[in-house]
């Protein structure tokens, strides 16, 4: 019989039930979260994401494209939005993620990554994290290692600015804001809950990947957005730590907002000089206030 026709009552409870069935439904394709794998070196880790995490709840995508430079720029322009992201491969101290293979040199600069997090042109494919996965060594090194990055001193030269000047920005910078692997990924991964690293030596795939798949198996949580301290337990052989992703409230945000405006592609570089006088004028004030 058609709803329509039923008793009032009966039309009621009809109804109920079947809008019921559609919000019950709902979550299945809402639920849905996509893990952005960056494989610059071994597999092991996405591997067992692929084969151990419920693909009716997981899309996966893997943003290295072998033989295409830019690949980074190109999820970009894919509108690729990730809510967890794994980036495994060797990390030499600060400047970039890459691999031992003879027969690839795929790599993967931070500069790049600051890139895409500073522009904001982006949208979605660090913006909507809620966990991140550093697989290699030093990532969350808490002990400044590197100075204010080369692309600044890049980007200062681009406006306009002289050579003395421009390295006098970055010194500045530096001065100010000395920073650590781990301060340049909390930068990085703005506002995202968790980030999982290694303050020293990680391990390799081989042995990281099994590790991972029996943590899974044993109902470890995934992809939450909460620090889990199982998985903290886990990799206790290789000291893996969380930290969370800097906020506007943190000391050091005005550092990344001085970094992020020279990144920024979308800013003229007119506009560039401009704040690069700012942040001279800031300098020399703060300088005469301490003497």
């Amino acid at each position: 019989m058609p709803l329509s026709r039923l008793p009032g009552r009966a039309f009621a409870g009809a109804l109920i039930a079947f809008l019921a069935c559609i919000v019950l439904a709902a979550p299945a394709h809402a639920d849905r979260r996509t893990v952005c794998t960056i494989t610059v070196n071994s597999d092991d880790e996405r591997e067992v994401l692929r084969r151990t995490l419920p693909p009716a709840d997981y899309d996966f995508v893997e943003l290295v494209e072998r033989g295409r430079p830019d690949w980074l720029r190109g999820a970009c322009e894919k509108r690729v939005r990730c809510d967890v992201l794994l980036i495994s491969g060797h990390f030499d101290g600060g400047t970039e993620f890459y691999t031992d293979r003879l027969d690839d040199r795929e790599s993967l600069p931070v500069e790049e990554m600051e890139r895409v997090a500073c522009s904001e042109s982006c949208p979605g494919l660090f913006t909507q994290l809620k966990e991140v996965y550093l697989m290699g060594c030093n990532t969350l090194n808490p002990q400044p290692m590197r100075t204010a990055p080369g692309e600044v001193l890049r980007s200062l030269a681009g406006a306009g600015a002289a050579a003395a000047e421009a390295q006098r920005v970055a010194d500045t910078l530096t001065e100010r804001y000395g920073e650590s692997n781990r301060d340049r990924m909390r930068q990085i991964f703005k506002d995202v809950p968790v980030i999982y690293g290694f303050p020293g030596k990680a391990p390799l795939g081989r042995y990281a990947g099994p590790i991972l798949e029996r943590y899974l198996r044993a109902g470890g949580e995934f992809g939450e957005g909460r620090p889990s301290a199982r998985l903290l337990a886990a990799f206790a052989a290789g000291n893996m730590v969380a930290t969370a992703g800097m906020t506007d409230a943190d000391p050091r945000a005005g550092f990344r907002a001085d970094t992020c405006r020279f990144l920024d592609e979308r800013v003229a570089p007119e506009s560039k000089a401009a704040h690069l006088k700012d942040v001279l004028n800031r300098s020399a004030a703060s300088m005469s206030t301490r003497s």
